[in-house]
């Protein structure tokens, strides 16, 4: 598996303790038009149209197609594990984006590509509280980038600190999450290969 992605899934994991204990730095204020398309990502994450999300989603410009496509699945696989554990999203509102959440992020491109970033390359958050069938209380995050290919720097998903049991829950959903992660993007056994010496 390549490095950018072991990064990705180490950033979901990381990410679920690491929301709630630091203050988030002031974001930018978002734009009317960045709200307007925001609000489009989330009809789609109603909807489940993860393609149409995944093709607005920044990646490195050093990705090669096989590595985008592996992280393509890997980001689907990811959206739809957690619907399945949210349940359907039923309703979404604009809300604060320094929230308090429990989360899980998810970005195409790795740490170490985003640790390069300028300051004037890190663009608004638009925060959502979101109603579940299953969870009713959640909150979705995106980030824009400023870096020019495709806008969406990052999507976080997961729920207030308030909600009982909130760490426990999210680390065993990130813990999942990050097993059918690589289960999508493992590589297929080569029937034709030599067996492995004992």
């Amino acid at each position: 598996m390549r490095t950018s992605l072991l990064a990705c899934l180490a950033c979901v994991g990381l990410a679920v303790f690491a929301a709630v204990a630091e203050e988030p730095a002031a974001p930018k204020a978002p734009s009317p038009q960045l709200v307007a398309r925001t609000t489009l990502v989330m009809k789609d994450l109603e909807s489940q149209n993860y393609s149409r999300i995944l093709d607005q989603m920044h990646h490195a410009t050093t990705d090669t197609a096989a590595e985008n496509a592996a992280d393509r699945r890997s980001i689907a696989a990811a959206l739809q594990l957690l619907s399945t554990r949210f349940g359907k999203l039923e309703g979404y509102e604009l809300a604060q984006a320094r929230d308090a959440c429990v989360c899980v992020s998810l970005s195409m491109a790795s740490d170490e590509y985003w640790a390069k970033d300028a300051e004037t390359d890190h663009g608004a958050v638009v925060a959502f509280t979101t109603r579940h069938a299953k969870m009713h209380a959640g909150i979705v995050r995106i980030t824009e980038t400023n870096r020019g290919r495709d806008w969406i720097r990052s999507i976080e998903i997961g729920v207030p600190p308030t909600v009982p049991g909130a760490n426990d829950q999210m680390t065993r959903i990130a813990r999942e999450l990050i097993e059918r992660m690589h289960t999508v993007t493992r590589k297929p056994k080569d029937p034709n290969a030599p067996p492995k010496p004992d």
